[in-house]
């Protein structure tokens, strides 16, 4: 269970570096954003639309590398579940607009699709936090081998599923 929890929360990891980073190149419309959602005082929106995908990316890094700790399991959880309550709210007052949960890499909207995208992302640590996970650090030290190459491939291709299943189920 180790090695699938790892696979987990790597993959998950990898989904947030990729949304911090496309976020920290359109700090402009994560600030539209962030004042459409009408959640975050207006005085707060500068500040926390460059804040946000700072954080975001290093709790990511953190994940993939240091994602055996549980404090970082739990901040993951705690921004994941800010997410849920956004698409909810979205979804609750029909605002299922354009969301700029990838920057301006990937077109995504609010609402189911990144309801259920976000809920696989919060399943993806369950196992982290219930079964001790090894983390990449971990697995480096103990020397790069096959099943370091194995575990990173696979969290790859978990971290490309969580990501087009939201472009998927946007175009529903």
């Amino acid at each position: 269970m180790e090695i699938l929890s790892t696979i987990f929360h790597v993959g998950a990891g990898l989904v947030l570096l990729f949304s911090g980073i496309s976020k920290i190149f359109s700090i402009k419309e994560n600030q539209n954003e962030l004042k459409f959602l009408k959640i975050i005082p207006h005085y707060l929106l500068v500040p926390l639309s460059y804040l946000l995908p700072i954080f975001e990316v290093l709790l990511a890094i953190s994940l993939l590398f240091r994602g055996d700790i549980i404090y970082v399991q739990i901040l993951a959880i705690v921004l994941l579940l800010c997410f849920i309550f956004i698409h909810i709210d979205a979804m609750l007052n029909k605002k299922e607009t354009k969301c700029f949960c990838f920057g301006n890499v990937i077109s995504a909207k609010h609402g189911l699709g990144g309801l259920i995208q976000t809920i696989l992302l919060l399943l993806s640590l369950i196992p982290s936090v219930l079964y001790l996970p090894s983390s990449l650090y971990l697995l480096m030290s103990e020397g790069v081998n096959i099943n370091f190459y194995i575990i990173l491939i696979s969290a790859f291709f978990w971290g490309i599923i969580l990501v087009l299943s939201r472009r998927l189920l946007d175009e529903i």
